[in-house]
């Protein structure tokens, strides 16, 4: 895992400027495969700021899919390593995070409702138990 920034066992929520997984797939493929139980060891997940402002339907089935899966991704040995790589900054206001991107500003506390720790500048860590 040492080649990536990102923690086992944990969401990592990081900014594009940060070592990404070189599996990389789109919000709606990481749902189906969290509906499969079929998650790499290693994965990174691109589009979270357009999904959670762009539809609503969509952020809640991602919602909803990583809400399920909680036992799944802490059963799993080794714990898989999963990024969120995110367009622009991170900030947390309060207990929430949020990306800033170009002015505009995208709430994850529909995804990440604990608060988020932060691991270094650009990357914060969230428990899998949403």
């Amino acid at each position: 895992m040492s080649n990536v920034d990102a923690l086992a066992g944990v969401y990592n929520v990081v900014t594009t400027d940060r070592r990404c997984a070189d599996h990389r797939v789109p919000v709606s493929e990481f749902v189906r495969r969290l509906e499969a139980r079929d998650v790499p060891d290693q994965l990174c997940v691109v589009g979270l700021g357009d999904t959670v402002d762009g539809d609503p339907e969509r952020a809640e089935r991602l919602a909803t899919a990583m809400r399920e899966s909680v036992d799944f991704l802490n059963g799993r040995r080794p714990l898989p390593a999963i990024q969120f790589c995110v367009e622009g900054d991170l900030r947390v206001t309060g207990d929430r995070l949020e990306i800033v991107d170009d002015g505009e500003t995208h709430q994850l506390d529909q995804l990440f409702s604990r608060a988020p720790r932060r691991r270094a500048e650009g990357w914060f860590i969230v428990p899998y138990r949403v």
